[in-house]
């Protein structure tokens, strides 16, 4: 009997030896510096400006980038990216709702001369975010208009007064506010 415990004993500390090293080896998951946020100062009260900053939001998220957002005012220096409405003696290639994008200092510059150009520029740079691009790499331009109204027609097939399928098969879609939610997003 006393020559079985050393057995046990070895064929136990065997086993868990095994399990132990078995066991993936945990390290400590390095925690997000503060630092490591792109900054992006740009006129919080503007409705515009916000819609476009939710874009770029959007796309620094699908990328991995984390981002702090801040009023113009209070983080124009530490910011990496800013958003810009100028006077249209300030950017003068720049016209209405047309923007421009530029470096300076190795910080990018959404410039507009008005916040719907500002927006549209936001725009342009989220969607160079998510074709595989970053805030470093954004090529420079200027951006205007062509035409000097932007309008949209949507032709409804729905008539409250009139009946008949065509009017049925749409009913659910024209009274869906998540689809006019989308038009709207996607006329911007």
């Amino acid at each position: 009997m006393n020559k079985q415990h050393p057995v046990l004993w070895l064929g136990l500390l065997t086993v868990l030896a095994g399990i132990a090293s078995a066991q993936p080896a945990r390290k400590a998951t390095p925690r997000p510096q503060a630092n490591a946020r792109l900054v992006i100062a740009f006129d919080t009260m503007s409705k515009p400006l916000r819609f476009g900053v939710s874009q770029l939001e959007k796309a620094f998220r699908q990328s991995g980038q984390a981002i702090r957002l801040e009023p113009l005012n209070s983080a124009a220096a530490s910011a990496a990216m800013t958003i810009r409405v100028e006077s249209a003696q300030t950017a003068p290639s720049v016209r209405a709702e047309g923007y421009q994008l530029a470096y300076q200092n190795n910080k990018l510059l959404i410039t507009a001369v008005d916040p719907v150009g500002a927006m549209y520029g936001a725009m342009d740079v989220a969607e160079q975010i998510r074709m595989g691009k970053t805030w470093k790499t954004i090529s420079p331009k200027t951006a205007n208009p062509r035409l000097a109204v932007r309008a949209l027609k949507v032709n409804l097939p729905w008539s409250p007064y009139r009946t008949g399928p065509a009017m049925d098969a749409h009913l659910d879609i024209c009274r869906d506010l998540n689809y006019w939610q989308r038009l709207l997003d996607q006329m911007a």
